[in-house]
């Protein structure tokens, strides 16, 4: 009744590998914050309601999973900076869009929203120009 014959094993597999390369072209149509995020949302997220609610003014370890990170907190907002991807820095802001970042490596880009809660900072200054014109 259930005897594998070649023809459906080779459906079967050949459903598999077509499954297999939808998955990853999914996945690589995906922006380098899209993927950190679903890497490490819910670790940031909690790390990041610890130090700007009840553990505030505290000092509150880094997680395990984010140690690749470079993580900063604001007084209303943490960065998180990934050490893999160059360039990629995320803000976890409850209250609204983080400012403008000061620092010289940072000048003229500014905060896109991406999720709830949750900001990529430009990679180029000419994208500030263009999201404040769609505001």
């Amino acid at each position: 009744m259930f005897k594998m014959s070649g023809n459906r094993i080779l459906i079967f597999i050949t459903t598999l590998v077509v499954l297999f390369f939808a998955l990853h072209n999914c996945w690589q149509s995906k922006s380098p914050g899209e993927k950190w995020l679903y890497i490490y949302e819910a670790v940031a997220r909690n790390y990041a309601g610890n130090v700007l609610g009840p553990g505030r003014g505290a000092k509150v370890p880094v997680p395990e999973p984010l140690a690749g990170n470079s993580v900063t907190t604001h007084e209303d907002f943490v960065t998180f900076a990934s050490n893999s991807i160059p360039g990629l820095v995320l803000a976890f802001a409850p209250n609204g869009k983080p400012p403008a970042p000061m620092d010289s490596g940072y000048a003229g880009r500014d905060w896109l929203p991406m999720r709830d809660s949750w900001y990529v900072l430009s990679t180029n200054p000419q994208q500030r120009n263009e999201s404040s014109k769609k505001q």
